[in-house]
């Protein structure tokens, strides 16, 4: 596995898969207000040769979305929680460095990086890489990329 890349996936998507659990929970919670709606509706008719009615039907897509969703949801979250667990032991330099080139990439991030730390275009993209080696030894715990 090559944990330089995965750790620079993991960075990149961080922001997207952080908004999306709000979108998640928004989701679930809607499916749960619609399984209430489907428990109140008054019954199709009687299911015939061992078919399942309209209702029933819709109850159970519900249930599977609603736990497809809750499983997507728990898993976004403890990636979300990893990812700050690893942005959380590296400094606050090394976080900018990664801010800038991974999390929240705009034109002109090498040259605000220049700026901000009065450096050389060079000693930005080796600080990129020293802060992403330690991003990715305290998120995986590997040493060897």
């Amino acid at each position: 596995m090559n944990w330089k890349k995965e750790a620079e996936n993991d960075l990149r998507c961080y922001t997207k898969r952080k908004a999306s659990l709000n979108n998640l929970r928004d989701q679930i919670l809607t499916l749960r207000l619609e399984q209430e709606s489907i428990k109140a509706c008054t019954a199709d008719s009687e299911p015939v040769k061992g078919g399942g009615s309209k209702t029933e039907d819709r109850w159970i897509d519900n249930i599977v979305k609603t736990k497809r969703l809750s499983l997507a949801y728990s898993a976004t979250r403890r990636i979300v929680a990893l990812i700050e667990k690893g942005l959380d032991g590296i400094t606050e330099v090394q976080k900018d460095f990664l801010t800038e080139f991974y999390i929240d990439r705009h034109d002109g991030h090498v040259e605000r990086l220049m700026e901000k730390y009065h450096i050389e275009r060079t000693k930005v993209y080796s600080d990129k890489d020293e802060a992403l080696y330690q991003f990715t030894i305290s998120m995986y715990g590997i040493i060897d990329y």
